[in-house]
């Protein structure tokens, strides 16, 4: 006589296989969100001050929006 394992054996293991996978994607969010929020540093500068520090060479990178 066969047993009966209830699927194959992995009874009440695919949810909770669920939400861990749920947590880690959360945590990678969190961690995106906070990571982008330290390290902005905005600075409103004026065209001339953008062409002497160009000329300086003081950019390193430089975001439009």
């Amino acid at each position: 006589m066969k047993k009966n394992l209830g699927g194959g054996g992995f009874s009440n293991r695919g949810p909770n296989a669920i939400w861990i996978l749920l947590f880690f994607i959360g945590i990678g969010m969190l961690y995106l969100f906070w990571y982008n929020s330290t390290n902005r540093e905005t600075e409103f500068l004026t065209y001339t001050k953008l062409l002497s520090a160009v000329e300086q060479q003081k950019i390193a990178s430089m975001t439009v929006h």
